[in-house]
């Protein structure tokens, strides 16, 4: 899966750029729902040239949180601006998280699928933060199996390690 990112988020760092710190402060507004206008633009600018302006071909679904409550919070008001921007349908029902029967989430991700909505569309599939990207992943493969044609992912943030700087 081919995904892009709007930030770097550099965890860890004991020097704190001015840049680090505003990045920090745009991730943590986006996890709390808030859209700061950079994420916003460029996730607009990314969905109308993955979408080649065809907006029926896509439809752009969320990487669930820890609960359906929770996704709703942090991304109703980008599924919102999203679409009335591109004209890319945004679903916040998509997908949503297994839980082990007592309604604590799996350690490995695990999701399941509207197969309906998503059976034979291109899914633009959006996330706050990518690390390791191994969320991302199993949300992109959970898709693939429901019949998705193709996963192209969008991130707010990625996060950069001091390892990911070594020489």
């Amino acid at each position: 899966m081919k995904y892009y990112y709007s930030l770097e988020y550099t965890e860890g760092t004991s020097s704190r750029t001015r840049a680090a710190e505003e990045c920090e402060k745009m991730l943590s507004q986006f996890m709390s729902g808030e859209v700061p206008e950079k994420i916003f633009n460029n996730f607009s600018k990314l969905v109308n040239r993955i979408s080649g302006g065809q907006p029926e071909n896509w439809e752009i679904c969320f990487v669930p949180a820890s609960s359906d409550a929770e996704t709703a919070s942090r991304f109703s008001s980008l599924a919102s601006m999203l679409s009335e921007s591109t004209g890319v349908h945004a679903s916040l029902n998509g997908m949503s998280r297994r839980s082990n029967g007592d309604g604590r989430l799996f350690d490995t991700p695990e999701f399941v699928c509207d197969s309906q909505s998503i059976s034979g569309r291109n899914i633009i599939l959006v996330d706050s933060l990518v690390t390791r990207g191994r969320t991302i992943n199993a949300a992109a493969n959970a898709l693939i199996d429901a019949g998705a044609l193709s996963v192209t992912g969008l991130v707010a943030a990625k996060a950069m390690t001091g390892s990911q700087y070594a020489a």
